[in-house]
């Protein structure tokens, strides 16, 4: 478990594990008063291919915030093409998923999950990481957990379609402030490369 704080305009790492999960979160104000700010969670995956995780953001989310709700496909750090000898040319940049909450000037608390999918289909184990956002401005404290656990995502979680920014535009990439070019998702219907089991990626 791992605790920081959150300032106006401070950026701090939640979780990261070699060959893993990346989180990092930061609190942008929206107005030069500095009344209400902007809560984002970058996530992104550094080891090898691409992973499937469910993400949920719990609380107060205002008006201004991304879907609570989301099944993303995370890209490694594969290469981008291959030479004539199969050696990689160059590995890619992770891309990164952004989700992201307006927080306003009272006492708040958000809960964000990203759950991974169990590695075996005939056992529910996988891989969770929980991250509780509570206080008030200008200052937030963030709780970070990484655990394992047998319960079942619900069918309504299982069912949604992956979303997967289009990294061709650069997409991904971006400041966390959504007010800048904002990434354009789509759909993907093929099958994901891996699923993100309860050992190393999560709970280490």
């Amino acid at each position: 478990m791992s605790t920081i704080r959150l300032g106006c305009g401070r950026a701090g790492t939640l979780f990261y594990e070699p060959d893993g999960l990346l989180l990092r979160s930061c609190l942008i104000p929206v107005s030069s008063r500095h009344g209400e700010h902007l809560l984002t969670f970058q996530l992104g995956y550094l080891g090898p291919g691409e992973i499937t995780v469910h993400i949920a953001l719990e609380g107060d989310t205002g008006a201004l915030s991304s879907p609570k709700n989301t099944t993303a496909l995370l890209r490694g750090t594969d290469a981008d093409d291959e030479d004539e000898d199969g050696e990689s040319a160059h590995r890619r940049i992770p891309g990164v998923w952004l989700t992201y909450a307006t927080v306003p000037e009272r006492e708040v608390a958000y809960r964000y999950t990203v759950s991974g999918q169990p590695a075996e289909a005939d056992d529910h184990l996988r891989g969770e990481l929980v991250t509780e956002i509570s206080g008030r401005l200008p200052l937030l404290t963030a709780t970070t957990l990484a655990q394992a656990t047998r319960e079942p995502l619900p069918e309504g979680v299982r069912s949604q379609p992956v979303m997967d920014w289009d990294q061709a535009d650069g997409s991904g990439a971006e400041p966390c402030c959504p007010y800048s070019a904002r990434p354009r998702a789509v759909q993907r219907s093929r099958p994901h490369h891996r699923a993100l089991g309860p050992m190393r990626n999560i709970c280490t």
